[in-house]
């Protein structure tokens, strides 16, 4: 990296030569009038920078319209076997080039091939890191085994699952993506994988996906912004009675302190 002072250029003139005692020099009228047309004729004192600093790639320009062209052929699953927090982030990383297009699963080759010509990319082979591809799948509840922990309804990414705390939890079908993330977290093991009547999600399947995970998310933040404040509103009531209860002490003291 360059010095952050690569570059200082420093141009000026002499300054202005005056006359011994009270006499001006040869070349001006009077001190006055010669420092004055010294000022006005220097070059005014010019400094380049050239810093090379590295930018955090969430700051970096990113093209909207190359993140909807991947994100639209994303199977909208929101399954994150990418490494990615959805569809739509890694459409984001892909069109920054922090991702490559060969990250998901349950697209598989033929969603890899387009990915990567919407990139302008050669084709890459699965990345095995992500996991194999599989067919469709739907999830199951036994529902005789359930024990109404929501576990599963915390992690299903489109809110395709329903069922009210130590109750009975049921898959909406319709809306199932097979993300496979509510099967972890179950503690009983109820949740099994059927296979889907489709092999692939529908166009329409997949807008509906992403419209729900969209909406989840901000649900989602708006909760999280709604703790914030009510934390920093318990905070600052609690140093408020701290703040009191240390007023009132301080007047206790002085009250009982004999001294004038």
């Amino acid at each position: 990296m360059p010095s952050l002072f690569a570059g200082l250029d420093i141009l000026a003139p002499d300054p202005p030569r005056m006359g011994h005692g009270l006499e001006p020099a040869a070349n001006c009228a009077t001190p006055t009038t010669r420092v004055r047309s010294w000022a006005r004729n220097c070059t005014i004192i010019r400094i380049g920078f050239h810093l090379q600093l590295p930018v955090p790639a969430r700051l970096m320009p990113i093209d909207l319209a190359l993140v909807d062209r991947l994100d639209a052929l994303l199977p909208q699953t929101q399954c994150g076997q990418c490494g990615h927090g959805g569809c739509m982030p890694y459409a984001e990383a892909m069109a920054r080039g922090d991702a490559a297009p060969n990250r998901c699963p349950p697209g598989g080759g033929t969603v890899i091939a387009a990915l990567a010509a919407a990139l302008g990319q050669s084709p890459l082979p699965p990345d095995p890191a992500c996991g194999a591809h599989k067919p469709r799948a739907l999830a199951h509840i036994r529902e005789a085994e359930c024990i109404g922990c929501s576990k599963c309804v915390q992690a299903c990414p489109v809110d395709a699952i329903v069922g009210a705390s130590k109750r009975m939890h049921t898959v909406l079908a319709a809306l199932c993506t097979g993300c496979e993330l509510c099967v972890a977290p179950c503690p009983v093991d109820c949740i099994e994988l059927l296979p889907h009547a489709r092999s692939r999600m529908s166009a329409t399947e997949s807008d509906v996906a992403r419209m729900r995970h969209r909406a989840r998310q901000q649900r989602l933040d708006g909760e999280r912004l709604r703790l914030q404040r009510d934390t920093s509103a318990v905070n600052a009531a609690g140093d408020a009675q701290a703040l009191q209860a240390a007023l009132a002490r301080a007047r206790a003291r002085r009250a009982s302190d004999p001294r004038p």
